[in-house]
C-alpha cells in the first residue's frame, strides 16, 4: 500500500512538472510582454506625472539614477533611493518645465529574463526637448506584478550641428538644396 502511494505521488509530481514545462514558453512570452509594458507605463507616468501610475511601476525600495551625457545643457547627476524620493524629484524637475512636459518615445527593447528577474534596455527619445538616451532597467516579479528595482538613464541632447560625421562619408546633396 505504501509503495502504491509513493508511485502515485511520484506520478503526480511528474505530471505537474510536465505541465509547467509545457507552459514555460508561453510564460516567457507573457513575462517579456509584461516587462516591456513596464517601461511604457513608466514613460506614461513620467509624461503625465501620475503618482499612481508610477507607484505601479517602481518597487517601494527602487533606486533611480539619472545622468547627463555630453553634449547636454543639463547638470543631471541624480541617485535616488525609494519610490517616494524618486517621485518627489520627478515632480520638482517637471514642475520647473511648466507646460513643456516631456513626451517619451520608447524603442528597441532588449529584454533578458532570468526566472523572476529581468534586465531591460531601451532607447528613449523625448519630444519635449531635442534629447534622448538609454534606459537600463533591473526588474523583479513581485506579488503585485513586475516592478522596477533599479533604473539608470544616460540622457543627452541632440544638436544636429554637433553630430559627428565620419571623414569617410561625403554629405549627399539633396534636390533643391546644398545637402543636410
Amino acid at each position: 500500500m505504501l509503495a502504491l502511494a509513493i508511485v502515485m505521488l511520484a506520478a503526480a509530481v511528474l505530471l505537474a512538472s510536465l505541465a509547467l514545462w509545457r507552459n514555460a514558453p508561453a510564460r516567457r512570452v507573457a513575462d517579456r510582454q509584461e516587462v516591456e509594458a513596464l517601461m511604457y507605463r513608466y514613460a506614461l507616468g513620467v509624461d503625465s506625472l501620475e503618482r499612481e501610475v508610477l507607484a505601479g511601476v517602481f518597487a517601494p525600495d527602487a533606486v533611480a539614477e539619472y545622468k547627463a551625457v555630453e553634449p547636454s545643457p543639463f547638470e543631471l547627476d541624480e541617485h535616488l533611493e525609494g519610490f517616494d524620493n524618486i517621485f518627489a524629484w520627478l515632480e520638482s524637475v517637471l514642475a520647473e518645465r511648466g507646460d513643456a512636459r516631456p513626451t517619451h518615445f520608447i524603442t528597441n527593447p532588449l529584454i533578458e529574463l532570468d526566472g523572476d528577474r529581468a534586465r531591460l534596455q531601451v532607447y528613449m527619445h523625448n519630444r519635449g526637448m531635442t534629447g534622448g538616451g538609454v534606459y537600463r532597467i533591473d526588474a523583479a516579479r513581485t506579488p503585485d506584478g513586475w516592478r522596477i528595482q533599479k533604473l539608470h538613464l544616460d540622457e543627452q541632447t541632440f544638436d544636429p550641428e554637433r553630430q559627428p560625421v565620419s571623414s569617410n562619408v561625403r554629405r549627399k546633396s539633396l534636390p533643391g538644396g546644398d545637402g543636410p
